[in-house]
């Protein structure tokens, strides 16, 4: 092995260059197989997961304390080196003692982040085509205000050995599209983070190559990738990011959910677009209510509709009674004395008399259906209110998911529910009020803050004229019970 003792006539010779000065190296004893310092510099903008943008591309730059894998093509014991930068910026010296060799060029592959299992590179001694196979953890793990999570990065570069040294340089490139969560009005901490569709859209591996960072083939694909968050911050606005992989999901709808301390959880729903490589995304998210906990797998609303001005209505606070509705219906009806309409389509053009049955829904099979504007059933009142009103994915439960919601429960004599004065109460802090019901002769409020009534969406074709609901009372639960359509009861609205 020889030494060079001048770094730019040492480059020269290795080069096969005429015009070199023969006198300017010595020997030196061999390195090989013995522990030898590497120093790799890392360049190129696109570096690590700590990047500013010009609005939708990512320019990244190193962190004191990154570390990042580097494979040594061919080089038995360098098949998984951990190297440490201490130094900021987007170009960055990374530095460890590797397994020396002979004096000479290898090709090396960089990843970031460093795992303590290596990277396979397959195809290694052609650095044009070698691959990996890259795996998305899933789920992630995210700290506000901190680095990216598995924003996958790969480069290809050289090293070479001179001496007791080896001195390596490579070009890493993002694989990752980057979705940024901007959330507003928290609540509280974020606790979690759900990226959701209703098919199986998101890969989570992918054969990525490493000159490129281009992906030839996705591999496994799944319905929905989650993340969970350290949130140490207590302002209302914060930035959450999560890494994908690219995938052209422009004619499919992306559902992201926000798990808030508390239990409190949101879902919005988006277009989606072409994610590409080393892009990031922007998806607005209001924090502020409605909101919903799960129970059993089952996303419930905290609180009964309530009136939204006189053509709206939204989720109300979870001691509300809410409005009354007769069974598929779209008109809301008082809470308190007297009888009258609160709440009701803009088009709404037939009766106000609680006793004219056009207003209710009438199908025997099935579930109620969904109304859109402008349309018949609009107009005479007759729907969900939940996906009427609230739009988006919220529904109406059905009688199964009333026994869901109830599972596992003794009530009222031990949890999850209980009764609870005038409400039955969850562990999870959940509440359903004993809000009584209207009488489906004349309307009056019957059994306040001593039964709960709340409708189904589910429909019964016997006996004639009855839909599903749930039922309780201090001593008493069921989750089935048949009630004349006429009723008012409150609505507690799921989500998708």
């Amino acid at each position: 092995m020889k030494t060079i003792l001048f770094a730019a006539g040492a480059a020269l010779c290795m080069l096969g260059m005429t015009g070199c000065n023969k006198n300017i190296t010595e020997d030196i004893d061999v390195q090989a197989g013995q522990q030898v310092m590497m120093t790799m510099q890392v360049i190129g903008p696109q570096t690590r997961a700590d990047y500013t943008d010009d609005g939708s591309r990512m320019y990244f730059s190193w962190r004191d304390g990154d570390a990042i894998s580097v494979v040594v093509n061919s080089v038995a014991g360098n098949e998984n080196c951990r190297l440490i930068t201490s130094t900021a910026g987007k170009s960055a010296p990374f530095n460890a003692k590797v397994i020396g060799w002979t004096e000479g060029i290898k090709t090396v592959y960089a990843f970031y982040p460093y795992n303590s299992t290596s990277y396979t590179v397959t195809g290694g001694d052609t650095p044009t085509t070698a691959t990996t196979l890259l795996t998305l953890p899933n789920p992630q793990t995210y700290t506000v205000g901190g680095a990216i999570s598995n924003s996958f990065m790969v480069g290809v570069g050289t090293a070479t050995a001179i001496g007791e040294a080896i001195n390596a340089s490579a070009s890493m490139k993002q694989v990752m599209s980057v979705v940024n969560l901007n959330i507003t009005k928290a609540p509280g901490k974020v606790k979690s983070v759900r990226l959701s569709c209703t098919e199986a859209v998101f890969p989570t591996t992918a054969t990525v190559g490493l000159n490129t960072a281009e992906i030839s083939t996705s591999g496994t694909l799944v319905n929905e990738l989650s993340m969970s968050v350290t949130d140490n911050t207590t302002e209302t606005t914060k930035v959450v990011s999560f890494a994908m992989f690219p995938a052209d999901l422009s004619s499919k709808k992306i559902r992201a959910e926000v798990t808030f301390e508390g239990g409190k959880s949101k879902v919005i729903e988006k277009d989606g677009v072409n994610f590409a490589r080393n892009m990031h995304y922007v998806m607005e998210f209001d924090g502020s209510p409605p909101y919903y906990t799960e129970i059993n797998g089952l996303k419930v609303a905290l609180g009964n509709l309530v009136a939204d001005g006189d053509n709206g209505a939204k989720i109300g606070a979870p001691t509300d009674s809410g409005l009354f509705f007769q069974f598929g219906s779209l008109i809301g009806w008082s809470s308190t004395a007297p009888l009258s309409i609160v709440v009701k389509p803009a088009n709404f053009n037939g009766s106000a008399d609680w006793k004219d049955t056009k207003k209710i829904w009438q199908g025997t099979t099935g579930t109620v259906p969904f109304t859109a504007t402008g349309s018949d059933n609009e107009k005479a009142g007759v729907g969900d209110p939940c996906r009427y009103y609230l739009k988006g994915s919220w529904r109406l439960p059905t009688e199964e998911e009333f026994t869901k919601l109830f599972k596992g429960s003794n009530y009222p004599d031990s949890g999850p529910w209980t009764w609870a004065g005038s409400f039955a109460s969850h562990t999870s802090g959940a509440i359903l009020q004993a809000s009584g019901r209207r009488h489906y002769a004349n309307g009056n409020l019957e059994n306040v803050k001593a039964e709960g009534y709340y409708w189904s969406t589910s429909s019964l074709n016997h006996p004639v004229g009855y839909g599903v609901s749930l039922f309780f009372y201090n001593t008493y639960l069921a989750l089935n019970s048949s009630r004349n359509r006429a009723y008012g009861f409150p609505v507690r609205c799921v989500q998708e």
